[in-house]
């Protein structure tokens, strides 16, 4: 996930009278990491920032208000696109086609049936329950992006695979019909407006702009490759194989990696093995605690702690909560 993803970020959880610098190290992260826009970061780490600053918020709406002040630019080229771009829909098919140069183990598509559109996104890697304040801050992030391409914009629905509690009052989600427990969080629109011009049309600098996309998908590619070469090998450990302690070497080994040319990739990339390592481990852990019937320590077993309290320590050091508390407020949330 793309550290410019939390631009924005500190402005409201400030706003709720809370530290968005105890909000990111109880995440997990440093202050100092979320200085580089273009960095990259866990998806889990960055659905962790949102599920605790959502935690600071009284009003249970965090996503919603984040994503209504978002500014898709911070994306990147991506997002600037959408304002140059022949027309919204050629924006909205260039921004689902490259969605992957943002985060992974996601999925954005557009569809059209009869006059309406659909915008679905979908995020796989996390459990449900850890899904919607990304979902709510990432539908008010598109309708907002589309509200700025013209001011008349307004959804015909909008469509939440959780359970949607927030209030939508005073954002542009405010007069929306939003329907909670659907097969896929989507926003629905009139399909005419993919035929409408972006305000700023500019062919040639919307090539200049999808060249410098093509340079950073191509940059993605090579670090996706990688990360998820780690993050199978990791994951393929989560059986009793000793995944929490698993060595750089190791995993090294089984990829045709020397641990020498492993380290060096991934401080390129701005992680390190054992960043990779804790956010694999508390990925597998939140869907053992939410997924499952297994036992607190059946799961820190699983994960290779030789004791169950060396897991709940970790885990309460990565999320804030106890694994027991964490299960509770997913079943609460559920």
């Amino acid at each position: 996930m793309r550290i410019g993803c939390l631009i924005g970020c500190a402005d409201i959880v400030s706003r709720n009278g809370s530290s968005f610098e105890a909000v990111v190290r109880k995440a997990g992260l440093s202050p100092e990491s979320l200085s580089t826009p273009d960095r990259m970061i866990p998806l889990s780490l960055y659905t962790r920032v949102l599920d605790v600053a959502a935690a600071e918020c009284p009003t249970g709406n965090f996503g919603i208000c984040f994503g209504d002040v978002f500014d898709i630019r911070n994306l990147g080229a991506i997002g600037y696109q959408m304002l140059h771009a022949g027309s919204w829909g050629e924006a909205l098919e260039t921004f689902c086609s490259n969605f992957s140069v943002v985060q992974d183990h996601s999925h954005m598509q557009l569809k059209r049936s009869g006059g309406l559109a659909c915008l679905s996104y979908e995020l796989s890697a996390l459990h449900s329950d850890l899904r919607a304040q990304d979902a709510e801050f990432s539908i008010a992030l598109l309708c907002r992006a589309l509200t700025r391409l013209s001011p008349a914009f307004v959804p015909s629905r909008i469509d939440f695979q959780h359970v949607f509690r927030a209030s939508a009052r005073g954002t542009c989600l405010e007069e929306v019909e939003i329907r909670s427990r659907q097969p896929m969080t989507a926003l629905y629109f009139d399909a005419a407006w993919l035929e409408r011009p972006a305000p700023q049309a500019d062919r040639y600098m919307h090539r200049l702009i999808l060249e410098d996309l093509e340079r950073e998908l191509l940059t993605r590619s090579n670090r996706t490759g990688l990360i998820g070469a780690l993050h199978d090998a990791m994951q393929s450990r989560s059986d009793g194989r000793g995944l929490a302690t698993c060595s750089a070497g190791e995993i090294a080994a089984e990829l045709g990696l020397s641990e020498r040319t492993m380290h060096r990739r991934l401080e390129a990339y701005d992680t390190s093995f054992r960043d990779l390592r804790a956010a694999v481990c508390m990925e597998i852990a939140c869907e053992y605690l939410l997924g499952s019937s297994m036992s607190v320590s059946q799961i820190g077993y699983r994960l290779g702690y030789s004791e169950s309290s060396a897991f709940s320590r970790a885990f309460k050091a990565e999320t804030g909560l106890s694994p027991s508390n964490f299960r509770l407020r997913g079943r609460l949330i559920s």
